[in-house]
């Protein structure tokens, strides 16, 4: 029975992805294929705006594979090669191909998802409890549990920073012993 190839990260020293490869293409025969995933960054200069290829994760190299304990041992001896970071599912993979060539801002999430509360840190509802509808980009709309003019349920947009994850700490008050 033939084990199924399965995909491991490791990680390499900034620079040497070429010198990593040709290694790899020499004196591993176990790998069969190998990514480094890229994305498109931004730059403001002088001169306007740059567009770079740049690595999505620094550092970090997918190797798909059988027989991973031979394959450890000719990785770790190789300078270049610095540590064995772990397995890598093929979903996430799936997920970088996806990002890859893409800007950084176009594939940047939110730190927020839809049912977070979380507290208002500016505007009028200022302190007030928000429940997470949806994000996009930088935005994130919610849902303030006020009554205006007639209106309860008020849907506002806010960019990230002008929100923050409620805590357990600030309903916090002064307990009896």
């Amino acid at each position: 029975m033939t084990e199924r190839k399965r995909w491991w990260a490791w990680a390499i020293k900034r620079n040497r992805v070429d010198h990593v490869v040709s290694f790899i293409k020499g004196h591993v025969p176990e790998v069969d294929k190998y990514f480094y995933p890229q994305i498109k960054k931004e730059y403001q200069t002088k001169k306007g705006i740059r567009v770079k290829d740049r690595p999505f994760y620094e550092g970090y190299l997918f190797l798909r594979y059988t027989n991973p304990d031979v394959v450890y041992h000719k990785l770790s001896a190789y300078p270049f090669i610095t540590t064995f970071a772990g397995p890598v599912t093929d979903e996430e993979i799936l997920i970088m191909e996806r990002s890859q060539g893409k800007l950084l801002s176009e594939i940047k999430t939110s730190r927020f998802v839809e049912g977070d509360v979380v507290v208002l840190l500016s505007g009028p509802f200022k302190g007030f409890e928000a429940l997470v509808l949806s994000t996009e980009g930088g935005q994130v709309r919610v849902k303030v549990d006020a009554k205006i003019l007639g209106q309860t349920g008020i849907d506002l947009v806010f960019s990230e920073d002008q929100i923050e994850r409620k805590s357990e700490l600030q309903n916090a008050s002064v307990q009896d012993i």
